[in-house]
């Protein structure tokens, strides 16, 4: 084993994330932000705000903490234990380091390209945390997305009487080109972005329907894509519904491992109701519960990363 190469390779990982080591949130003052927040309608994403400042900064203190001590290492001024050479092998070898992963959320991304994307979730956090406003849309790149949806579900069922256990999220994809909705705050829920869609894609955009004053649009089509990005999706919580034909119970995953889902998206195959109601209008025809069945044995799947 050529440790000369090893120790080059860590030296170059290194050298490409020195200097860019996130910022650690001050918690003191995070809090003393939120505090009149805490009793307003829009306290559960403020807390959530909060946790996600408490979980990131474990992880990149864990991440200074380690980097610093490797490169005293490299220098001759300390020396190396079986923690610092597991992590300087992965390092080395591109892969995130099990230190690391311990404290943050799974992920198949190489070393550096999950480090620039740390850098990308410190940077939402900060705008987040910087007046406690909700991103428009929000990346769905959190520490705990179960956190999060548990916010959605609780500020929306207050608003429409809904018991929480009764309570389940609702996903409805926004319209394209009227993406203008997605800048004014919904009066429920919350908009989300970065999902993609494994075994099949969202179309027919022409097909529009309303709900809660936003534009939606599509539905679930066949695709030959290996994966496809997932328009904006407004998430609410709604009540409990019986299964349906013309309903996708869709898991979402973090990564393409498919290890333990975070929710079940409501993807749907028809579009419920237009935007415009015509009297002459033929009713719509039910759609084939084989079309239902194609879309379980494509075993289609939302993705948070796709690496």
């Amino acid at each position: 084993f050529d440790y000369t190469i090893t120790q080059r390779q860590t030296i170059h990982i290194l050298a490409e994330i020195e200097g860019k080591s996130p910022r650690q949130f001050n918690m003191s003052s995070v809090r003393e932000k939120a505090t009149r927040l805490l009793e307003g309608v829009s306290a559960p994403f403020v807390l959530v705000a909060i946790q996600e400042c408490e979980r990131m900064n474990i992880i990149t203190s864990t991440i200074t903490n380690s980097v610093n001590q490797l490169q005293l290492c490299l220098n001759g001024q300390l020396r190396f234990n079986d923690v610092l050479e597991r992590l300087s092998f992965a390092l080395a070898e591109n892969r995130i380091p099990d230190a690391w992963t311990k404290v943050a959320w799974p992920s198949n991304k190489t070393a550096l390209n999950w480090f620039f994307d740390l850098e990308a979730r410190v940077e939402q956090l900060t705008l987040w945390e910087e007046r406690f406003e909700l991103p428009l849309p929000l990346w769905f790149a959190l520490c705990a997305p179960i956190a999060f949806l548990n916010a959605v579900k609780v500020t929306s069922a207050r608003k429409d009487c809904i018991m929480f256990d009764d309570a389940v999220i609702e996903t409805h994809v926004v319209a394209p080109l009227d993406s203008i909705h997605v800048y004014e705050r919904p009066d429920k829920g919350a908009f989300i972005r970065g999902l993609f869609c494994s075994g099949a894609k969202w179309g027919n955009f022409e097909e529009k329907y309303i709900e809660d004053k936003v534009v939606c649009a599509g539905n679930l089509v066949e695709s030959t894509e290996l994966f496809s990005e997932m328009p904006i999706i407004y998430l609410k919580a709604g009540r409990s519904q019986p299964p349906s034909s013309e309903i996708y119970m869709c898991p979402v995953y973090l990564t393409r491992n498919r290890q333990n889902d975070i929710f079940t998206a409501r993807l749907i195959l028809t579009v419920p109701t237009p935007v415009v109601e015509d009297e002459d209008q033929e009713e719509r025809r039910p759609i084939s519960p084989s079309v239902l069945a194609n879309f379980i044995l494509r075993s289609v799947a939302l993705l948070v990363e796709t690496d």
